[in-house]
């Protein structure tokens, strides 16, 4: 990747992160899931970038880098059917109304 293309994705890190999950976006649910999971992977980083600081280390670590190392896959598979959006309609049964005559 040159660099300018790098200085992109590093100021704008919803680029960054859409773009790493590209590849693992399949059926709706998944990119649901994938979709709604930017805050808590972008707060994991910031975890991650305060510890370097904290440690006395200038933070090195890119949103990018840390997004190319995640596997995504791995993590929409550990959720439940329910956390990843499938099978919703089990929660949500349809109404049958019966009327006597």
């Amino acid at each position: 990747m040159n660099e300018l293309a790098s200085l992109f994705l590093e100021k704008d890190p919803l680029a960054a992160y859409f773009s790493s999950i590209a590849q693992y976006a399949g059926r709706p649910p998944r990119r649901r899931f994938l979709a709604g999971q930017y805050d808590p992977t972008f707060h994991r980083f910031m975890g991650q970038v305060g510890q370097q600081a904290r440690g006395g280390q200038f933070p090195t670590l890119s949103f990018s880098d840390f997004t190319r190392d995640m596997d995504f896959d791995r993590i929409f598979r550990e959720q439940t059917r329910f956390q990843r959006g499938e099978n919703e309609d089990r929660f949500n049964p349809r109404t049958r109304f019966l009327f006597g005559f």
